[in-house]
């Protein structure tokens, strides 16, 4: 509608509690990241990784992924869904893929860091980064050595003594 007044500014804009995200951006029916209202919002870091990883996994959307959550900085307040699409795809007939390209990509250090980010958004963060943790490592005895080598186990008690 070109009547329409435009978006609110990013520092306007409004986050979701932990566990839930903005239903324009990520809708609960699993539809792709959408180009609506809520996507342009986003750091384009963040813009740029969840549009490029689509709905379906891929190969190349986990090493996006994963290449981006090293730089949780770049993307600001948008780690929490960042995170929630790879929990979606843990969660999906391709958790094996997905199990194993997080091992070959190396996300275990990124993953434990995660838990402990001290931004305002550093709980949602480490609220996701502990649900990826445990579906990384289920079923899956490289990634739960080497998660455990990382020090989860020591960042998850860290994550549930701070929150």
């Amino acid at each position: 509608d070109p009547a329409a007044p435009p978006p609110a500014p990013a520092e306007a804009a409004e986050w979701p509690e932990i566990g839930r995200e903005p239903e324009m951006l990520m809708p609960s029916g699993g539809g792709a990241a959408s180009s609506g209202a809520a996507l342009w919002r986003l750091p384009p870091a963040a813009r740029q990784v969840l549009v490029a990883a689509g709905v379906a996994p891929s190969r190349e959307a986990a090493r996006a992924i994963c290449d981006s959550l090293r730089r949780p900085e770049a993307l600001g307040e948008a780690v929490p869904l960042v995170l929630r699409r790879l929990y979606a795809w843990l969660w999906s007939g391709c958790r094996t893929e997905v199990q194993t390209w997080l091992d070959e990509f190396a996300a275990h250090g990124v993953l434990v860091e995660l838990l402990s980010l001290l931004t305002p958004s550093g709980r949602a963060v480490g609220y996701w980064a502990c649900h990826v943790i445990g579906r990384a490592v289920s079923g899956h005895s490289r990634n739960a050595a080497a998660l455990a080598a990382a020090g989860a186990i020591v960042g998850i008690c860290g994550l549930v003594e701070r929150h």
